[in-house]
């Protein structure tokens, strides 16, 4: 395996993309740790020096990425790297973010634009929820992924149990990406029944923009 990171590398194997075989996007959340960090990752078949490619951009949601290629001459070698990163991220709680993407369905993969070594964005806006996000826009699986979340604060808000608000808070900004600024709001948390409700009318309304 080649490991290289940008912008330290001088030179890299040629490599061509023929395909993006697997796409993941993840985020992580924690307003303790002042966390805001995003993951997406590509496997790449192709021809070159070497036959395989992991592409990652990786850092702070909203500011320039850093960048990282792995090549292999195998496919099995890539894949298997592939997974113990996607593994080890998901333990650390990293949250899978399903992207709205159009799809081939003859060959059932996203139909994405040829690769161009940049994937993310940055980002600039006051931190809002949106379907738009530097990761791409969300899905309305996300979307409801997002609503059961608050449910559940909801519930627990109800019976008076503020002991996992800020673990769920966490996760549902992990589920639904905000571009925080370089200190998280503590605002943002989720930790009143009016901030819920108001939060699970926005995310209803983001469901209708997608349907019309």
């Amino acid at each position: 395996m080649i490991n290289t990171s940008f912008p330290y590398v001088k030179d890299t194997p040629s490599f061509a993309i023929k395909q993006v075989e697997q796409r993941v996007v993840l985020n992580y959340v924690s307003f303790l740790g002042n966390s805001n960090k995003f993951y997406v990752m590509e496997f790449h078949e192709g021809s070159g020096e070497y036959t395989f490619r992991i592409y990652t951009e990786y850092g702070r949601l909203g500011r320039p990425p850093r960048k990282q290629e792995r090549y292999f001459q195998t496919r099995f070698k890539a894949k298997k790297e592939f997974d113990r990163i996607l593994s080890s991220k998901r333990k650390k709680g990293y949250e899978i973010i399903v992207i709205d993407e159009e799809w081939d369905e003859l060959f059932l993969n996203p139909i994405r634009t040829p690769y161009q070594g940049k994937m993310i964005h940055p980002y600039s806006q006051a931190p809002t929820i949106s379907l738009q996000t530097p990761l791409g826009n969300l899905s309305e699986i996300q979307l409801h992924r997002g609503l059961q979340i608050l449910t559940e604060i909801e519930e627990k808000l109800h019976n008076g149990s503020t002991n996992d608000v800020i673990a769920l808070s966490n996760q549902f900004y992990s589920v639904i990406p905000v571009v925080f600024e370089s200190q998280i709001d503590r605002s943002f948390l989720l930790d009143h029944l009016e901030k819920v409700k108001e939060t699970k009318e926005k995310l209803g309304q983001m469901i209708l923009e997608i349907h019309y």
